[in-house]
């Protein structure tokens, strides 16, 4: 029910901006669900004739650890133990996404890949996001970092899921942004 329930998200995107379908998704990928979820959801607005297609989705996972990253880079459904270190991005750290059969078909349908962020990359969209106003935990932050990657032509259009408030790890990477 818990990938049912992020359907919702794609709902709420088409909703509060009178119908439309951006071009592209960008989101984190921990366990995937809720990649799977904005997928299924964009899936059925297309079904009951809200929409005309799923926009392209852009998984996102940190350099440290790229299971979903690797497996779809070797066109494969096989997922291999790949986390080679530790990341501020905490919430994507997942060495065997139980999602990962379902996230690689759901980026595969929509025309999407995935993107790993570096640490520095990650800190940095943290920066940007902050001085924006807005205030994020990393692995929120890690789609900036992939927005900042892709293709000018993913860029335009591209809707960003930013799940978690900075509230969750604000000690942990203050001290690191400080130093």
């Amino acid at each position: 029910y818990f990938v049912m329930g992020l359907k919702s998200a794609a709902y709420e995107i088409w909703e509060d901006t009178g119908g439309f379908i951006p071009d592209t998704g960008i989101v984190p990928v921990g366990s995937g669900g809720f990649l799977e979820g904005l997928f299924t959801g964009f899936e059925s607005l297309v079904f009951a004739g809200y929409a005309t297609r799923v926009p392209k989705i852009i998984g996102v996972q940190a350099a440290a650890c790229t299971p979903i990253h690797s497996a779809f880079i070797q066109d494969s459904d096989e997922l291999a133990e790949v986390c080679v270190g530790e990341t501020i991005a905490e919430g994507i750290v997942v060495q065997r996404p139980p999602r990962a059969k379902a996230v690689l078909d759901a980026i595969r349908k929509s025309g999407g890949y995935t993107v790993a962020v570096e640490e520095k990359e990650i800190l940095d969209a943290v920066q940007r996001l902050s001085s924006s106003g807005i205030y994020v935990e990393p692995t929120s932050a890690s789609t900036l970092a992939a927005w900042l990657k892709i293709e000018k032509k993913d860029r335009e259009n591209a809707v960003l899921i930013l799940t978690g408030s900075g509230l969750k790890t604000t000690e942990k990477y203050y001290s690191l942004l400080q130093g």
